[in-house]
C-alpha cells in the first residue's frame, strides 16, 4: 500500500494516529452512554455488556439490533484482515522476502548453481536426490550448470558419493575464487558460459587423463542409456567383462550410487519423458503399455516406483499436465 502513496511515511503515520484517536473517541462515547442506562456493576458482571446495554436502551429490538451490528463488525474485521494479509504477502513477494519452492525429483545429475546476488553471492554443487524433495530459493539471478547423468570427476577431498542428496559449497570442492567471482559478478549469460567452459575443460581433461576406469565407465553408461535403465547388474557385468561384485564396487565409487539405483533413476526419467508426451484422452491404455515397454513387472509396479520418486501417481501427474500445462513449467533438478 505504501508504494501507492506519494508520501508514505507521512500519510501512513497520520492514518494510524487518526484511526487510533477515532477508535478512542467512539469507545469513550459508548462507555459513557452505557453507564447512563446500566450500572457499572451490571456491566462488569455481564459476559456480553454491549447486549445488556442495547436491551436496556431499546428493549428486545435493541438485542436484535446489537446482534446485527456485532455480526457486521465481525465480517468487516475478517474482510480487513484478509485484505491486509493479501497486501502484505504481495508486497513481501515483490520485495523478494518470500521464497519460491520447486520439487526436485531424482535424475542422477549433478548441478552447479551460482547465485549472483549482489549482496551475498554463493555457489554450490548439488548431487541427485534419491527421493522427491522440496527445494526453496529466493527470486534472484542464477547461473546454473547441469551435468548429464553419470558425471564422474576426481576431486581432492570429495568423492562422488558425497554429493548424493547434498549441497556442497563450490569453493570447498574446487578452490577457484577467480571462477566464482567472474560468474557471480556477471549478468552476461554468454560471458558466464565462456568463463565456465574455459575453466571446466581444463579440469575435465586433467581428470580424465588420470582416470583408469574411463573406458569401463563409458561402456556401462552406454548400455544403461541404450536400454533406458532396463538392464540388470549381471547383464552389465557380462557386457563389460567383469564380475558383478567388481561392477558394483567401481560403479558406486565412480558415480556415487550403486548401478541398480542408477538404472532405476534412468528408467524413471524415461517414464517421465513418456508421460509428458502422452495423449491424455487415452491415458489408461497408454499407461498399461508403457509399463510393459519400460520393463516393469506390471502397472502397479510402475505406479509404486513413480510414487516413490515423484511423490504422486502417473495418473495425477498427467492430470496436472493436462489441467495446468505443467509441461511448460515443471522444473526437475
Amino acid at each position: 500500500m505504501a508504494k501507492n502513496l506519494k508520501n508514505a511515511k507521512r500519510d501512513v503515520t497520520l492514518a494510524m494516529i487518526l484511526g487510533i484517536v477515532m477508535l478512542f473517541v467512539v469507545q469513550a462515547m459508548l462507555g459513557v452512554g452505557m453507564t447512563h442506562y446500566v450500572t457499572l456493576e451490571a456491566l462488569a458482571s455481564s459476559p456480553m455488556p454491549h447486549m445488556l446495554f442495547a436491551e436496556n436502551l431499546l428493549g428486545q429490538f435493541g438485542v436484535y439490533w446489537m446482534g446485527i451490528v456485532t455480526l457486521l463488525a465481525g465480517i468487516s474485521t475478517a474482510n480487513t484482515v484478509l485484505g491486509s494479509v493479501s497486501k502484505i504477502l504481495s508486497g513481501m513477494s515483490q520485495d523478494d522476502m518470500i521464497e519460491n519452492s520447486i520439487l526436485a525429483v531424482p535424475d542422477g545429475c549433478i548441478d552447479i548453481l551460482f547465485c549472483c546476488a549482489k549482496k551475498e553471492p554463493y555457489a554450490t554443487m548439488c548431487g541427485t536426490v534419491l527421493h522427491p524433495k522440496v527445494v526453496r530459493n529466493k527470486k534472484t539471478y542464477f547461473f546454473g550448470v547441469r551435468f548429464l547423468p553419470g558425471l564422474s570427476l576426481k576431486f581432492k577431498d570429495v568423492t562422488m558419493a558425497d554429493f548424493v542428496e547434498t549441497e556442497i559449497p563450490l569453493l570447498d570442492v574446487i578452490n577457484d575464487k577467480d571462477l566464482f567471482d567472474k560468474i557471480t559478478s556477471s549478468r552476461d549469460f554468454n560471458d558466464q558460459i565462456q568463463t565456465f567452459m574455459v575453466k571446466y575443460l581444463k579440469f575435465s581433461e586433467a581428470s580424465q587423463r588420470s582416470d583408469k576406469f574411463i573406458n569401463l565407465k563409458k561402456i556401462m553408461l552406454a548400455k544403461i542409456n541404450e536400454t533406458a535403465g532396463q538392464i540388470k547388474v549381471k547383464e552389465l557385468a557380462d557386457e563389460a567383462g567383469y564380475s558383478v561384485r567388481y561392477i558394483n564396487r567401481v560403479f558406486s565409487e565412480q558415480f556415487g550410487i550403486p548401478p541398480k539405483m542408477f538404472c532405476k533413476l534412468m528408467r524413471f526419467q524415461h517414464l517421465l519423458g513418456n508421460l509428458n508426451d502422452f495423449e491424455k484422452d487415452i491415458f489408461d491404455t497408454n499407461l498399461a503399455q508403457l509399463a510393459t515397454d519400460l520393463g516393469y513387472y506390471d502397472q502397479s509396479h510402475m505406479i509404486k516406483d513413480f510414487y516413490e520418486l515423484a511423490n504422486t501417481t502417473p495418473g495425477k501427474y498427467v492430470h496436472l499436465l493436462k489441467e495446468s500445462e505443467y509441461k511448460k513449467r515443471i522444473i526437475v533438478i
